[in-house]
């Protein structure tokens, strides 16, 4: 899962997706897309050949997390802007048990930081 916010915490320019190489996702794919720019961060993976499913993109991030916890794959990731990030711990914190549902889930930071773009692990 991604999600990608554009709030003032986030910074408002988005061309940054630009200059990730995002194609390190292509074995993979993604298998939900959320936030405020979850549309924007659509084209960008439609453009470095990342598998999506378009059903699967929802600004909502609450909805998005729910659907993505409950289902798919084992092992889970989030790739998340900070205060996406936060909407995706607050979610978390009160729809799901640690041990059950966390156990194969990791929660990483995107973020630009002079012109340096940076996969966190949170």
């Amino acid at each position: 899962m991604i999600a990608v916010n554009d709030n003032y915490a986030d910074g408002r320019d988005m061309s940054w997706l630009w200059d990730v190489d995002f194609s390190i996702l292509k074995h993979s794919g993604v298998q939900a897309i959320s936030g405020s720019r979850a549309y924007d961060m659509a084209i960008r993976l439609f453009h470095d050949d990342v598998n999506f499913n378009e059903e699967n993109i929802d600004v909502n991030i609450s909805e998005s997390v729910q659907n993505f916890i409950k289902g798919g794959r084992d092992k889970k990731r989030i790739y998340a802007t900070y205060t996406a990030m936060l909407e995706v711990r607050k979610e978390l914190s009160k729809n799901f048990r640690i041990g059950e549902d966390f156990m194969n889930l990791k929660i990483l930071w995107l973020y630009a930081e002079k012109y340096e773009y940076l996969w966190r692990l949170w």
